[in-house]
């Protein structure tokens, strides 16, 4: 099981989707999770400290999961399979609940949780990340720490580079790494 730290929600391709990237701790390997908009939305505003006047069913989880007696232990990305995560609640006592990505982002940044990532989640839906594509693309300051030293580093960014391809997104979308606005 690796940990993997959310480094941020960022609309991407022509359509500005939400996706939710997750660096995973001791490797060079990145996290995509795509978001549903409103959902992705609220997420980022929590980020940044909202709190909604009403509540919400993630708050409601949040607080039966604090008044257990058990209490919370980690957010678990449980699994992948084509295209659709699976994630879970863990407790202390081995009960897990299971929810959509977005929710368990979501209870994660309120219980301030460890987010663990299952292996084999990583070896199918994670992607090569360098310094220089982080800053590029997300304006994201990583360090050569991250990079494991027992994997295999790719030669290029195909992987990446690929990603951004099948999105639709290219230089002229991000303002061309020269310092100006996308459109």
């Amino acid at each position: 099981m690796a940990i993997a730290q959310l480094a941020g929600i960022y609309p991407l391709g022509p359509e500005k989707y939400l996706c939710a990237v997750l660096l995973v701790e001791g490797t060079s390997r990145c996290l995509p999770v795509w978001l549903p908009p409103v959902e992705g939305a609220r997420l980022i505003a929590r980020a940044a400290g909202w709190h909604p006047n009403r509540p919400h069913a993630t708050d409601a989880l949040v607080e039966l999961a604090q008044a257990m007696a058990v209490g919370p232990e980690s957010v678990e990305i449980a699994s992948y399979h084509e295209g659709v995560f699976a994630c879970a609640l863990n407790f202390g006592d081995g009960t897990s609940v299971e929810m959509r990505p977005c929710d368990a982002l979501t209870v994660a940044l309120k219980l301030d949780l460890a987010l663990e990532v299952d292996e084999s989640v990583i070896s199918a839906a994670s992607l090569w990340l360098s310094p220089e594509d982080a800053a590029q693309y997300f304006e994201l300051e990583l360090d050569d720490e991250r990079l494991d030293d027992d994997a295999p580093q790719p030669q290029g960014d195909d992987e990446f580079e690929q990603l951004m391809r099948n999105l639709g997104v290219d230089e002229d979308d991000l303002g061309g790494g020269d310092g100006t606005e996308a459109p």
